[in-house]
């Protein structure tokens, strides 16, 4: 609760105009500026109004026989009185119009009367319009519910009529006046209120600030029980818990006297506690009873619109009313948003059931559907599925205290947001971690937060980062309001808003906001660069210079003299009406990049052998164009042999060198000309047929040696002056002052199977390995677990000495 320069100024009015008078509370309304003189009178509205009442009345005289019971007990208790002659003939006062609100889960009054202090004549003002509505004063709702849950004994209780035990000045008094009849036929009469009645707009605040100017009496005699108060009293409810029944005892004593002495009854007493009931019982305390005995039939015991059952002490949404509403079987968007109005639950029990029929009436929306025309078949579906799914809701129940039936001592507390985003809806929830001292570990739900994207399309990044957001702002009010020693943990799925999250921008905003730093995003480099934390999580792995490409690379040789050897994964075929597994050995030319293919049966040392003997090789990896060409076919062994064969042409028909833009530039090196030798090359002599026909056959075999040794010697020239030269850019040496090496006693984070950085192990290096170039390839590093070997790709160092 934040109150305004002006809303402190009202409170400290309130208190100097505030009386006690015979033992109740005198308070004036709070009328703005030349409001209360130049109010008009609105008698022909209030008449016309009263008039239908009588006319409802008259074709259900059980509600008037129950309207005039409560109007006679006002009498009585001198709530209401009669106006005098002398204050009608004042063109001065105001009337209000009044109603019955029929409340079938109750079991004492059935009816409330209303009365409608925004009624007016046309072109007029109403009373609520004159009056200042006041601060708010009351507790959020939410934090009371989470208090609520926070103690082991929880009791509530309520205030009897409470707005009608504060009185009014008796100059506002004719400005609360009502028509009234005790006989239909009868010509009505005036009545006017002696007392806040509910139904203005300042009625909340008048009742809050009596509460809280009453308090501040007893500071010194009960300050527990005045701190109490204070934070648990939400209009005319009183919602609270202590840790034992002794003080839970003690405070109920002390509101019953704090408030008795301001003239009101705390009554309604429940508690989960069994033992506090009976000690009630003997202290002569007013629990909440009902005209049935029989438990399974009473109404559950509602706590701020959440049912909660003190005998299992669990709380939940009790869709009993919800579920009669719907059987009407509306299917209108009006009908939807009504049933979405009615579903109240604030700490998100509900949560991710809620939040569906919300995207479904943005969709309404969204598509211009009016309001009373028939759903389209897709969102009637929609619709129809949630409605079947809302009988299950009462099965929706969670512990009131959070430790549950936990009998051990708690040694470590934690609470665990959870944020997530679609493209339709983002949301967070909030858990408690429990760990007690033998080890046990218990959560519990905390509370929840939805909300339906907006309609303006955003990135899911962005959204995520709304979700981010909003869980940030719910632990923030939780872990205020709770005031448990617990550490905070913030979980998302999202890299890209984390990364947003812990930026130096971000960091510089919040610290500029206390304070102003000369240099400051200087710093604040300098301080994450610094911090071990944040090192975790920006660590990178160690990185060295490239290495020399081996010899056996670079220098000529026929194709496939050195070769590479690998098997691919399994590939399945049909054999008859089976289906087994086979897989391609493959072999690739380290020179020439050339590749071939073979299918095996099994990876024995017989099928191997048998494939390197039939020279199979591959280079690389050809799964992309073998899947290219099955899909999800399934072939047999033969026809799975025949595809390879066309894949290995593909593969082998691949560019090494840059494939130019001028068509008269010679065509790209590929591997299939080492295997070719010129094979279909557009430099073959024209007239080497004419060569055949005028030589011997000598000379001619001669020839052709001589033009193939020519073009094997052109290919091995452009493999070194193009391919060998692209492939030194291709694997081109870092900066050296780039990367610096390890050395021994390094503090080092080493890479482990989880996502998350901070579940890494750290560790020291104890020794390096050098490899052939004289650089640093691998270390011996020491964790908590032991001596590894690991490369260098694996470790991320610290900077940490």
């Amino acid at each position: 609760m934040t109150l305004g320069n002006g809303d402190e100024e009202m409170l400290s009015e309130f208190d100097k105009s505030v009386n006690f008078v015979d033992g109740r509370y005198r308070v004036n309304l709070p009328w703005k500026p030349g409001m209360r003189e130049a109010l008009q009178n609105n008698k022909t509205v209030a008449r016309k109004r009263f008039e239908g009442l009588v006319r409802r009345f008259k074709c259900d005289h059980e509600l008037f026989c129950e309207y005039k019971d409560v109007i006679d007990d006002y009498v009585r208790e001198g709530i209401v009185e009669r106006t005098s002659c002398d204050s009608l003939l004042d063109s001065q006062g105001f009337y209000l119009p009044h109603h019955a609100v029929i409340r079938s889960d109750k079991t004492t009054s059935r009816i409330r009367i209303v009365f409608d202090g925004s009624a007016h004549e046309n072109g007029q003002s109403s009373l609520n319009q004159s009056l200042y509505t006041g601060p708010n004063l009351h507790p959020n709702i939410l934090e009371l519910l989470l208090c609520f849950r926070k103690s082991p004994v929880a009791f509530t209780a309520d205030v009897k009529s409470a707005f009608l035990q504060i009185e009014l000045d008796f100059r506002d008094r004719d400005f609360t006046r009502f028509f009234w009849t005790d006989n239909l036929n009868n010509e009505p009469y005036v009545l006017n209120f002696t007392r806040v009645l509910f139904g203005l707009r300042p009625s909340p605040y008048l009742l809050a600030a009596t509460l809280k100017h009453h308090f501040k009496k007893y500071r010194e005699q009960y300050p527990h029980t005045f701190e109490l108060l204070n934070s648990s009293i939400y209009v005319d409810d009183l919602i609270c818990g202590q840790n034992n029944v002794p003080d839970a005892l003690r405070t109920t004593l002390e509101c019953l006297q704090i408030f008795s002495d301001a003239g009101m009854l705390l009554r309604k007493w429940r508690s989960n506690s069994k033992q506090l009931n009976l000690l009630w019982q003997q202290e002569g305390v007013k629990t909440e009873s009902s005209e049935t005995s029989a438990i399974d039939l009473r109404p559950p015991t509602k706590v701020l619109g959440l049912a909660w059952d003190p005998e299992k002490d669990l709380i939940y949404f009790d869709p009993k009313d919800l579920l009669k509403f719907m059987s009407r079987r509306g299917e209108s968007k009006r009908f939807i948003l009504s049933v979405v109005g009615r579903i109240f639950d604030p700490i998100g029990i509900l949560g991710p059931f809620v939040i569906k029929l919300k995207c479904l009436l943005q969709e309404l929306w969204t598509l211009g559907v009016e309001w009373d025309s028939e759903l389209p078949p897709k969102l009637r579906h929609k619709w129809q599925q949630w409605s079947s799914e809302a009988e299950g809701l009462t099965e929706i129940k969670i512990p009131r205290f959070y430790l549950g039936n936990i009998d051990q001592e708690i040694s470590k507390c934690e609470i665990h947001c959870f944020s997530d985003a679609s493209k339709s809806a983002y949301g967070t929830v909030l858990y408690l971690r429990f760990v007690t001292c033998n080890n046990e570990i218990e959560t519990s739900f905390i509370c929840s937060k939805s909300r339906v994207a907006p309609l303006k399309s955003l990135t899911l990044p962005r959204l995520e980062l709304t979700a981010a957001l909003l869980s940030a702002r719910l632990a923030k009010q939780v872990s205020s309001c709770l005031k448990f020693d617990a550490n905070i943990y913030y979980w998302t799925d999202s890299l890209i808003s984390y990364y947003w999250i812990r930026g130096v921008s971000v960091t510089l905003t919040q610290l500029r906001k206390k304070y102003w730093i000369p240099k400051g995003r200087q710093l604040v480099k300098t301080m994450i660069r610094i911090c071990l934390v944040c090192k975790k999580y920006s660590a990178k792995p160690a990185d060295q210079l490239s290495g020399q490409l081996p010899r056996d690379r670079i220098t000529q040789s026929p194709p496939f003299q050195i070769v590479g050897i690998d098997f691919t994964g399994a590939i399945l075929v049909k054999d008859n009406q089976e289906t087994r597994k086979s897989y391609v050995s493959l072999f690739t030319c380290a020179v020439t990049r050339a590749v071939h293919l073979e299918l095996v049966s099994d990876m024995s040392t017989k099928c191997f052998l048998l494939a390197l003997r039939r020279f199979l090789t591959r280079r690389g990896n050809c799964k992309d164009p073998l899947r290219k060409i099955l899909g999800r076919a399934l072939l047999t062994f033969e026809e799975l042999s025949t595809i390879l064969s066309e894949v290995e042409v593909i593969v082998n028909h691949r560019p090494l060198t840059y494939v130019e833009k001028n068509p008269g530039e010679p065509e790209p090196l590929t591997p299939a000309h080492f295997l070719e030798l010129g094979y279909g090359d557009s430099k073959y002599p024209i007239h080497f047929i004419e060569l055949i026909d005028t030589t011997t056959a000598k000379e001619s075999y001669k020839k052709r040696k001589t033009y193939r040794t020519l073009l094997l010697k052109q290919l091995w020239r452009r493999w070194k002056e193009q391919y060998l030269l692209q492939l030194k850019t291709a694997n081109h040496f870092k900066t050296p002052s780039v990367h610096k090496s390890l050395k021994l006693n390094d503090v080092v984070l080493v890479e482990g199977n989880v996502k998350s950085k901070l579940l890494w192990e750290l560790g020291i290096i104890k020794e390096i390995f050098i490899g052939r170039d004289d650089n640093v390839r691998s270390c011996l590093v020491k964790t908590f677990k032991g001596l590894f070997k690991k490369p260098i790709q694996l470790l991320y160092p610290l900077e940490i000495v």
